[in-house]
């Protein structure tokens, strides 16, 4: 994994932490005698330990270069710097799996749980998203690209959302 893509998944689990959507998905928890504090509501390419419902998977594609470029910077000991930066772009996709809550169906509690989501990361009709703020580098886009939902075995539903990436990462030449 790339500092680049570090600093993605660092800004992805920030965004979930303070939008408020880990509490968000541990208050539907009924954990049965199991401690909360033992799954994660927001999981990194797959489940591990089953999760109580509802959780969500999210994958990152491999980013690629879009473009790099490069110019002279400062003068640093007689010598010109040559800062480099590139756009990398990625695939996010989050994956929220639920059962039914509190009276509500499965199919229900997922498609409340997408829209929160949406809220945070994009593609809501009527909250702008916030930004992803990365540690190395600027977002430039989090652009909302499809929602879906789709039955799942046992009573239980997956809505999938996917977002497009582009950052501007600093690089060494």
């Amino acid at each position: 994994m790339s500092v680049g893509s570090a600093d993605l998944w660092s800004a992805i689990y920030t965004a979930w932490q303070a939008s408020g959507l880990d509490s968000l998905f541990r208050a539907r928890w009924s954990t049965a005698g199991k401690s909360n504090i033992d799954y994660l509501t927001l999981n990194d390419g797959d489940d591990g330990p089953q999760p109580p419902l509802p959780y969500c998977v999210a994958e990152l594609s491999s980013s690629s270069t879009k473009t790099r470029m490069s110019w002279v910077g400062s003068r640093i000991n007689g010598v010109n710097t040559f800062p480099s930066r590139e756009f990398r772009e990625a695939m996010l996709t989050l994956s929220v799996h639920t059962g039914p809550y509190g009276g509500s169906s499965a199919k229900a509690t997922a498609a409340y749980l997408v829209e929160e989501v949406m809220k945070v990361f994009g593609g809501h009709p009527s909250v702008s998203a916030g930004a992803l703020s990365l540690s190395n580098g600027s977002m430039l886009l989090c652009q909302f690209q499809s929602d879906s939902l789709e039955r799942e075995p046992q009573n239980r539903y997956q809505g999938m959302l996917i977002y497009r990436l582009l950052a501007d990462v600093p690089v060494a030449m």
